[in-house]
């Protein structure tokens, strides 16, 4: 899953009115520029100014992000339309600013997914070895099962 976000320039000129920049933030299977694309419309008078592009996220849509937009209160009321996945990111008034924020979001995810899914694979090594009869106290056979079993490098 890609994720994506994008504003306008009118956004840009209203940031400091409205208390920071409106952002449209979305997903695709497919490259974001070709979904960015598609949402612009023949009645769209300025071309959406990306914000940044996060490929391969561990995310299976875009609602883990925007549940944490949500959280912050940043779901917009500035517009009158039906977009749904636009927000305020309040207190931030340009693209740099917008960006640094949105990749502490995708980042802190990315990096918490791949450490659950350590945790995940060597608690399915526990398991293996549990199954395989060997005993979890520690003592050198089965710390030497683990490490070889899955190639783990175990800290004393």
């Amino acid at each position: 899953m890609n994720l994506y976000a994008y504003t306008k320039q009118e956004f840009l000129d209203l940031a400091l009115h409205y208390g920071g920049l409106m952002v449209k933030v979305g997903c695709s299977v497919r490259p974001p520029e070709t979904r960015i694309d598609e949402q612009q419309g023949t009645s769209d008078a300025t071309a959406p100014i990306v914000i940044g592009e996060w490929f391969n996220v561990p995310y299976d849509d875009d609602r883990e992000v925007h549940s944490i937009l949500d959280s912050r209160g940043m779901r917009s009321n500035k517009l009158n339309g039906a977009g749904t996945e636009w927000f305020l990111l309040t207190g931030i008034y340009d693209i740099i600013g917008a960006n640094a924020y949105l990749n502490s979001i995708v980042g802190f995810h990315s990096v918490k997914e791949k450490k659950m899914g350590i945790f995940k694979r060597v608690f399915e090594a526990i398991g293996e070895m549990i199954f395989a009869g060997k005993v979890m106290d520690g003592d050198a056979s089965s710390i030497e099962y683990l490490k070889q079993s899955k190639g783990y490098k175990i800290r004393k």
